[in-house]
Order: C-alpha cells, then structure tokens, then sequence
C-alpha cells in the first residue's frame, strides 16, 4: 500500500469537500495530511493521519495579518514562529518517521513551497493545480512566472481538471509528458436524479457558489433582470458566502437599484448535507464563471455542477475554461460567451419557455453524463495509477 502525504496550505474550506472527496476514494493508498493551517472541521479525522502542526494557529493569524495595516503584530507573529519548528522542518522529520512513499502538494503556491524538502529526500512530487493558481497567481506576483518555470523542471507530475488546465500550464512552459489530466468527481451515492415540474413559461433558477468576480453573479443578476419583461414568471436563488466583500456588495446593489429583491432571494453559505434539498426546489442551475480582472479563473470547472447536472438539473454556464467538458451546450445545457448579458438572457428565456418534455430530455442526459464521467470513485483510481507509476509499485 503507498503511503501518500497530501500538502495544504488551509485543511480544509468548506467550499473544497472535492479534495476530501479524491483522497478519501483513492484505493490502495495510506492517507497523511499536512497543513499550515487546520481549520476547525477535518474532514477524514480518524480515517486519515494527520501530521501535528504547533504552527497552526500562528500560521493562520500571520496569513491573515498585513503587514501595512499591522506592521508591529505582523513582526511579533514572525519573532514567535522562529521558536517553533518550521512547516519544512516538521515535515522532513514527517516523512521520515512514516516513510511516505510520494508526497501531493494541492494548489501551485505549496508545490513550489515544499520541493526542495520533498527532493532532498528523493520523493516523487506530485502538484495539483485547481483555480486561481493557474493565472491569477502569475498576474498578481509576477516572480511565480520564473518560480513556474523551476516548479515544473523539479517535479514528477502535474495535475490538471481537464484539457483546458494542461493546454494552459503547457503554454507556460511545462512539459506536456508531465501534465496528466485528474477528474474530479462525487461520491455514486449522491448522483441521484430528481424528478422536477417543469412546465411552459415558468422558471426558478439556482447559482451556488462563493461570491467571487471568476463566479459571475453579476451577470446572473443583469441577465437576469434583463429577461423579466419577456419571462416574467421566474425567480432566482443566490446561495453563497462573502468571499470578495466589494464584489458581493455590487452584486447586491444591482439587485436593489433594480428593485428585483422580490424575484430574487440571496442565502449565506449552507452545508453539503442541505444541498439536495435546495437543488430539488429550483428547475436549471446557473452559472456563468469568467475571467476576473486580476486574471483569476475556474482553471477547470466550478465542481458544484457536479451535484447540480447529477441531480438531473440542467445547467446554464459558460465557455470558460474546462465548463464544456462537463456541460454539453445543447444537450445538458447551455453554453453563453463569457460576461454575455444578452447570450445568457437568451439562455434563460430558452429554458423559460421549455415545456416538460424538452426540459426532462436535458434533465436525462445532465444526470447521465455525471453519473458515467464524473463519479469519484470511478475518477480516483487514475489518482492511484498516476502514484503507482511514480513509485514503481503496483496497487
């Protein structure tokens, strides 16, 4: 059995249950996890072995800390982790006490952080790459352009979501013998088709996602808006929680200088176990992901689509990024141009206007592809191919 250290920066967001899910369905494998941060949930305690971190909160007030705004608790957070092991240190000594087998580095900022640990002790490196780390990263510091460049000479395997990722990361200067495609993927038992009413002339619609500009409520709201006077039978459901303060502002003020707050209703956050539920209350799921203006992105697909098309839900997205391998346009749903308020208006009043018998032939084939490309347990089993070929072990 190989023994697989997975590397965070934050264990875990609640917004990223698809990396507990790859971990926890990839067979034939002994699971460790290492982070600079644990959060207060830790999906997989008990099952999973987790390095200890005394770091931990320290790392977490230092990250949250700006140095402009805070300049003497940024320095006194700094002069009180130089008395604790080093996350590098600590994780040398990890390695070795358990002797791991290969190491998984999740997002590129961590890869590139523990490579030169991870070599020293001649390990397979693995980085897995998800979003932001793709081209936000590089436009905003530019150093991660060279530091890019030495990642990808020093480690084993790059993972992407999809084609889209690997193409990018390619065209940045990584070997595309190193850049293997990673799906992601739920859990079989949560791709249950839900039978939905839906009949001509009447619509509700659901977005779930953090509000961030690479989401792209704000053209969900405008597109919205903007279709009422031709489908006005409709209402829209926002579910998500405060990722970008200024950007869920704007959103809301659309929607109030628009006086659309009765054909919309906005929720925070709200648990795994509760999204079932809200999915089965809505006909056609929505989301129009694109580039935000400091270049972050989807890098592949926003995974809630996995549970929105399983549950038999079509999906109004976008061409952004790896979006057109998990949402077929014009058969599990519709493909806009990205920031296109009339594509997406267009869209909506397609679906507006749908009667049952068009709508349960979408809602057919939106379950049917999750349930044959996108289960877990079907996707992590590359997940343990790609560590066996690394290791020269066989499952």
């Amino acid at each position: 059995m190989i023994k697989v250290l997975h590397i965070f920066n934050h264990y875990l967001p609640k917004t990223e249950n698809w990396a507990y899910q790859l971990i926890s369905n990839t067979p034939e494998c002994e699971q460790h996890i290492a982070s600079k941060v644990y959060l207060n949930t830790l999906p997989g305690q008990g099952v999973f072995k987790f390095m200890d971190n005394p770091l931990s909160e320290l790392e977490s007030e230092d990250q949250q800390t700006d140095w402009k705004k805070n300049i003497f608790k940024k320095a006194y957070i700094r002069a009180s982790k130089q008395f604790t092991k080093s996350f590098d240190s600590q994780l040398e000594e990890y390695i070795i006490e358990n002797k791991i087998d290969i190491v998984h580095a999740h997002f590129a900022n961590m890869g590139w952080e523990v490579q030169e640990t991870v070599k020293k002790l001649k390990l397979p490196l693995v980085v897995s790459f998800y979003g932001w780390d793709y081209e936000m990263l590089p436009h905003i510091k530019p150093e991660w352009k060279s530091r890019f460049i030495d990642m990808f000479a020093k480690v084993d395997m790059i993972l992407t979501e999809g084609e889209h990722g690997k193409e990018t990361l390619v065209s940045k200067g990584c070997a595309a013998e190193k850049v293997k495609v990673q799906k992601l993927g739920i859990e079989k038992s949560l791709i249950n088709s839900i039978t939905r009413d839906k009949q001509e002339n009447d619509l509700n619609l659901i977005q779930i996602a953090s509000f961030t500009e690479k989401k792209g409520q704000l053209y969900t709201v405008k597109a919205f808006g903007k279709s009422l006077s031709v489908c006005p039978s409709m209402h829209l459901t926002l579910i998500g929680d405060n990722r970008e303060e200024a950007y869920q502002k704007e959103v809301l003020d659309y929607v109030k200088v628009n006086k659309l707050q009765e054909k919309i209703t906005i929720k925070d956050f709200i648990p795994y176990a509760e999204l079932e539920s809200q999915l089965s209350k809505h006909h056609v799921f929505i989301h129009p992901s694109c580039y935000a203006a400091n270049m972050n992105c989807e890098g592949g697909a926003p995974t809630i689509i996995f549970n929105a098309a399983g549950s038999g839900m079509p999906t109004i997205g976008t061409t952004h990024c790896d979006i057109p391998s998990l949402v077929i346009d014009g058969k599990t749903g519709v493909l806009s141009a990205e920031k296109s308020i009339d594509d997406l208006a267009k869209s909506i009043s397609t679906f507006y206007k749908m009667g049952s018998e068009d709508y349960n032939v979408y809602a057919k084939a939106s379950h049917e592809h999750i349930a044959k490309n996108y289960c877990i347990e079907e996707n992590a089993k590359k997940l343990s191919d790609y560590y066996n070929m690394l290791t020269n072990k066989t499952a």
